[in-house]
């Protein structure tokens, strides 16, 4: 299930946004080998964050403060058609059809399809791929043709 949670610009104030972003981007800026640490006020827990956490952060906040739409999805997620065919960039209809003609696995509930957020991602990823190479090979046909001066 996907949850979805607004955040106000008064709650990004309450958040400390700007200044957990700024402590990321000194770290980012230290070059450290070092993972960062962070330490909570009251009961003194540390916590530590590997490069590749500081990084996820980091954008994640730029892009909460630029009012950019970030949306996590972790890859055991179940999706359903809709959230799907957004993800892909295509109508409801269109995934349905790709769904029964074995692109993916995929289950049935009464009217609706649900896909994993994995088997999604790795059709995308093929798909992308072929798109490339076929790209690709149109443009090297049209300079074998002279098309490109």
């Amino acid at each position: 299930m996907i949850g979805i949670r607004y955040v106000t610009k008064a709650e990004m104030d309450t958040l400390n946004v700007r200044e957990v972003l700024q402590a990321l981007v000194l770290h980012k800026l230290s070059k450290s080998d070092q993972p960062m640490q962070l330490v909570d006020a009251e009961s003194e827990e540390v916590t530590t964050l590997s490069s590749e956490m500081v990084q996820l952060l980091h954008d994640f906040l730029m892009n909460l403060l630029s009012g950019a739409v970030e949306t996590t999805i972790t890859y055991d997620a179940e999706l359903t058609d809709k959230q799907a065919a957004e993800i892909l960039g295509v109508s409801r209809a269109y995934f349905v059809n790709l769904l029964k003609s074995g692109v993916m696995p995929y289950c049935k509930n009464g009217f609706f399809f649900t896909v994993r957020m994995e088997d999604l991602m790795t059709y995308k990823e093929a798909n992308d791929q072929e798109r490339s190479k076929a790209l690709d090979e149109l443009t090297a046909l049209s300079q074998e043709l002279g098309l490109y001066d």
